[in-house]
């Protein structure tokens, strides 16, 4: 049977995935930068890079309650709102775009 690390393998999965989606957002970031709301992405991508820490770096819990796996969860909620934000704001820009470029009412 095969050996399998899990705390390494997650550690490995979490750094790639993370370095995929900050090269990919940044290429974004790099192309729509004067967009007034691009800044909701670099916001997002900090505290989600911020919030991984908690998944990586497991500690003992706060006040016997809140261990680094819960507080992840946790942070994750508002960053979904964050990130809902961004994609509003997004798709409303590129709709505008579209209609004065095909003159839609």
């Amino acid at each position: 049977m095969i050996d399998f690390d899990f705390a390494w393998n997650t550690t490995l999965m979490f750094i790639i995935i993370t370095a995929i989606g900050a090269v990919s957002w940044s290429i974004f970031i790099a192309r729509h930068w004067r967009r007034p709301y691009t800044y909701k992405i670099v916001v997002f991508i900090m505290m989600m890079m911020i919030a991984m820490l908690n998944e990586l770096y497991d500690y003992a819990p706060w006040f016997d309650i809140f261990d680094a796996h819960s507080i992840w969860h946790g942070s994750t909620i508002p960053l979904g709102f964050l990130f809902w934000s961004f994609v509003y704001d997004d798709v409303q820009f590129e709709r505008r775009l579209y209609e004065e470029k095909h003159k839609i009412e």
